[in-house]
């Protein structure tokens, strides 16, 4: 089954049924995913120093998810922000640092705006896009290309957001200091369990989504905060269903006063560090009549709905939560009949590309 695919017929099940078949395919092939982003990564090592990384949408949201795993191997301060804010607000930081620039398709046009910037200040920039030949990648100083585009169009990102996880990691790894040992070689083994994942996960969120309803409040920490924005983006591209993405803490001071019997609060708490604190916004979410979610690690009885995943290394969470995020979004869109990305209305995709790429990409 193929990681690629040039197009897909714009109908809601074709969409949906393309989106399955990236899923399935990246929990085969991540392992060679990941030793082809090693591979790359080292053709192209830079001196340890303070990173920014910067994207747009699932780039920038797998830089949030990998952000804390990345400043433990480079041992120095790593930031996530989004492009717009690195070109249109750059902080003095990016004077003394390494630009890391993510995006699949290497043709959005804030996040080469960014490269550009950085190329003419001085700094280091390094780009994680599909292929090496893209416009990012021939923009920055050099690239790791995953080789995963997925399908360009209107079909969810899933395969290359684990691939752009991976391009990150590989960076991290190959600039890193006394932990690179540990997490290059833990990598292979949480890979390994994509497959079991996937299959447990479509039994069980086949039944839990009669139960969501929205909008949907993803909440999560630290790697976890990525998934969150994630699992946000899968619902709005796969079924149009309106959802917030907020940090464990900050739910409890504001999202925590609008649930109600009529809200799903969806909460990743696989990282130890913080599994107190979903557990709170489970029981806090329960106590108001909020319809709960949880995914990650021993919420035992605490949440009405709960899929347990394996445990992880520190800061490898998000290389095992996207993937029931992603088959939530699926099965909800599938079963209510949803049309990813709203192409039932003329010119949504046509505006997307104006607004978002660069005009004549090299590539789709």
């Amino acid at each position: 089954m193929s990681l690629n695919a040039d197009s897909v017929a714009h109908s809601q099940e074709a969409i949906l049924r393309r989106m399955r078949e990236e899923i399935t395919a990246i929990c085969e092939r991540a392992p060679q995913v990941w030793e082809e982003c090693l591979r790359h990564a080292a053709r192209s090592a830079m001196t340890p120093t303070t990173t920014v990384l910067a994207g747009c949408g699932d780039s920038y949201y797998a830089g949030l998810a990998m952000r804390p795993v990345l400043e433990a191997l480079i041992e120095h301060p790593v930031i996530s922000w989004p492009a717009m804010d690195v070109v249109s607000y750059p902080s003095r930081i990016l004077n003394d640092a390494d630009l890391v620039a993510v995006s699949v398709s290497g043709k959005v046009g804030r996040t080469i705006d960014a490269v550009d910037l950085h190329n003419a200040r001085g700094g280091a920039t390094f780009a994680v896009t599909a292929y090496p030949d893209s416009d990012l990648a021939r923009t920055a100083d050099a690239a790791i290309p995953t080789g995963v585009r997925g399908t360009p169009g209107p079909v969810p990102g899933t395969a290359n957001y684990v691939a752009s996880l991976l391009g990150l990691l590989a960076f991290g790894v190959v600039r890193g200091g006394a932990q690179r040992p540990g997490v290059e070689d833990a990598v292979p083994a949480v890979l390994a369990e994509l497959p079991s994942i996937l299959e447990r996960a479509t039994d069980f969120f086949d039944d839990v989504v009669t139960s969501l309803s929205e909008p949907v409040f993803a909440v999560g920490s630290g790697p976890d905060w990525g998934t969150a924005n994630f699992a946000v983006a899968k619902l709005l591209e796969a079924a149009g269903a309106v959802g917030v993405p907020q940090d464990l803490e900050e739910w409890a001071h504001e999202q925590y006063f609008a649930t109600r019997d009529d809200r799903t609060v969806l909460v990743i708490g696989h990282e130890e560090v913080a599994a107190q604190a979903a557990r709170q916004v489970i029981d806090m979410a329960t106590a108001v009549g909020g319809r709960t979610i949880a995914i990650g690690q021993d919420f035992g009885a605490s949440a009405k709905h709960a899929f347990d995943l394996p445990g992880t290394p520190p800061g490898l969470s998000p290389l095992v939560t996207w993937l029931p995020v992603a088959v939530l979004a699926l099965t909800f869109a599938q079963r209510h009949g949803r049309v990813p990305f709203g192409i039932d209305r003329a010119g949504r995709m046509e505006t997307v590309d104006k607004n978002i790429y660069i005009a004549a990409p090299s590539r789709a």
